[in-house]
């Protein structure tokens, strides 16, 4: 009966040892939960500034072509006093450029 008291006082002995070795599952800590949380937060609030950043260049971009020709199509009218068809038509489209790559405000045709 001896034998067997001590067997299993070493047998717990060995078992507890061999738990404190093993690293807890961070899989189970919620604080776990909590930084992988905040860490997607964190990149999805950086994404929409990366978003709104790149929206914001390619509007500028397109403003100032239009600004660019504009320009152009104004000095070749005040120079000459004639309307340009090609830079009319230039101009056109870099406003429907604008219009067509933005969140521009459709039309209503239906009416």
């Amino acid at each position: 009966m001896k034998e067997v008291r001590q067997s299993l006082l070493i047998g717990i002995c060995l078992s507890s040892l061999s738990t404190a070795q093993n690293p807890p599952n961070p899989l189970l800590d919620p604080q776990y939960f909590t930084l992988i949380n905040e860490r997607a937060q964190a990149e999805q609030t950086m994404e929409a500034r990366l978003q709104a950043q790149l929206s914001e260049r390619q509007l500028r971009d397109r403003m100032n072509r239009i600004a660019e020709v504009w320009r152009g199509f104004v000095e070749e009218y005040n120079t000459r006093r004639t309307f340009n068809i090609r830079k009319a038509k230039e101009l056109s489209k870099a406003f429907h450029e604008l219009e067509s790559n933005e969140p521009w405000p459709r039309p209503d045709h239906r009416k």
